[in-house]
């Protein structure tokens, strides 16, 4: 980076230590903090924070109360934060280590680990977001929710299926409904506790469109639930406070998640905002990003896993370049 002395703008995310070789190869240059990674850091924060007021399963006629009970996360989801917990002390020690140290070497002979690991916890958040798996009947889920609101029987919503395109079995459109039951999806009276989740990373509820009956339960438990839709709005008011193009609305929003104070998630990440908040008001003040380069490199893993094993870089080369 010091062989272009003549860089003016540099987006970045939230590392400290991108930030602090920023800042020594290039004094002068301004540093912005990435929008996506903004974006994605507040959403899984705030995802963390749910999965333990929520039940996997929530009902929409439950008495609605400001004071939600902290509730006992299932096996998984302790593994999952269990997980996540450790991958932020790993972090941490890595970090400290680091600064003592400068040495990616020593670093990986003291902990024992890869130097592809070493360089992941040093360079970004460990935290990893977790995505629904696709299924061969997503694109049927609004036909057989429908048919099944309408009191058809699955062989008949079966046949419906197969004349819209759908080439799979009976039995794995019997499994998909099963699972999607214990959801609580096809219930008029449930809501998935994933699908408010899903609120967090697009437009919040602004991305519900009225008529579809299964978003019309959303609506209907966010406008019973108020609290539950304050803290998505906090994801939908950042969003709006990074596009604002004006800096003090950053720590307008910042005030107003700090009333959060119960949600120890979202608290860190506000803490890691304040750390930052030159780079996060730059974002604000500033057209670049680091988006469309996100973009590009999620589309080659994508295509990585997709080949792996089976093909080579000349056929990688061309799909990622047609």
């Amino acid at each position: 980076m010091t062989k272009y002395p003549n860089i003016e703008k540099v987006s970045r995310d939230g590392s400290p230590t991108y930030a602090r070789a920023i800042s020594k190869a290039l004094p002068n240059a301004i540093q912005i903090s990435d929008r996506f990674h903004l974006i994605q850091g507040l959403s899984i924060a705030l995802k963390a924070d749910l999965i333990i007021m929520l039940p996997p399963i929530v009902r929409i006629n439950d008495k609605a109360d400001d004071d939600y009970e902290m509730l006992e996360p299932t096996q998984k989801e302790k593994a999952e934060i269990q997980r996540h917990e450790r991958s932020l002390e790993l972090a941490k020690a890595l970090r400290e280590r680091y600064r003592e140290c400068g040495q990616i070497v020593t670093l990986i002979e003291e902990f024992g680990i890869s130097y592809r690991t070493v360089r992941k916890y040093l360079d970004s958040d460990p935290v990893r977001q977790r995505h629904d798996t696709i299924s061969s009947l997503t694109p049927y889920f609004e036909t057989i929710y429908n048919e099944i609101k309408n009191g058809k029987r699955t062989y008949q919503i079966f046949k419906i299926i197969q004349n819209n395109g759908y080439n799979g079995t009976f039995s794995n459109m019997l499994k998909y409904i099963r699972v999607k039951k214990s959801k609580g999806l096809f219930s008029d009276n449930c809501v998935s506790r994933g699908d408010l989740l899903k609120l967090l990373f697009n437009r919040g509820p602004r991305d519900l469109s009225i008529g579809k009956p299964w978003q019309d339960k959303i609506i209907r438990y966010l406008n019973k639930h108020k609290y539950i839709n304050s803290i998505i709005m906090v994801a939908t008011e950042f969003r709006i406070a990074l596009f604002s193009k004006n800096a003090i609305a950053i720590h307008r929003w910042i005030e107003r998640a700090k009333t959060f104070s119960e949600l120890k998630n979202l608290q860190s990440f506000v803490n890691g905002t304040k750390r930052d908040i030159g780079a996060v008001e730059n974002a604000i003040k500033h057209d670049e990003s680091n988006g469309v380069v996100e973009g590009v490199v999620c589309k080659i893993k994508k295509v990585k896993r997709v080949h792996y094993g089976r093909c080579g870089f000349h056929l990688l080369r061309q799909k990622i370049l047609e």
